[in-house]
């Protein structure tokens, strides 16, 4: 039987593989690297297809980095794997609990150094713009709005028209 290891040495382990992960992401393009490939591959995820990485691109512009979807499906991979490992240590003390209680909400924290770690920088062209676009015109004042957007609660993607998507195809956070 082989000895496991200690949630110290666990969380060592997965604090140096979370920056890995990140790393690899961020010197990644949209289109994929080879070292991000290679990632994938290692956690047992599929490498998804050029013209889908393509589409997915053009939804919402990234300066640099993979794609915000693929970042979280590598996270979701890396906290079960590290779950099971600490399930299998079997320990009960405070620092496997503390441990346990970051692997909980270390997705939602990464996804969102992520993206604004690869979204463009809003420029004041791109402030007045939309400033311009969103104002309420006089006529509008007395109106209820008809439609309203689903947007990402993660990244702001809005959600496809006449889709039933309960997942963001972005960056896979959740629009509800």
């Amino acid at each position: 039987m082989t000895p496991q290891p200690s949630v110290s040495k666990l969380s060592e382990a997965f604090a140096l593989r979370r920056v890995a992960v990140m790393q690899t992401a961020l010197e990644s393009s949209a289109q994929g690297s080879d070292a991000w490939n290679r990632l994938l591959a290692e956690l047992g995820l599929a490498v998804p297809a050029a013209k889908v990485r393509e589409q997915l691109a053009l939804r919402q512009p990234l300066k640099k980095g993979a794609l915000p979807v693929e970042v979280r499906h590598v996270l979701e991979r890396l906290q079960t794997i590290t779950r099971k490992t600490l399930s299998d240590a079997a320990v009960g003390d405070e620092t496997s609990a503390a441990f346990e209680k970051t692997l909980e909400h270390f997705v939602e924290e990464d996804m969102t150094l992520y993206l604004k770690a690869v979204r463009p920088a809003a420029s004041p062209k791109s402030i007045f713009a939309t400033a311009k676009a969103t104002t309420k015109k006089y006529g509008d004042m007395n109106t209820k709005a008809v439609v309203e957007i689903v947007r990402c609660k993660s990244c702001g993607a809005a959600r496809p028209e006449g889709t039933d998507l309960r997942v963001c195809d972005f960056c896979g956070g959740n629009f509800f």
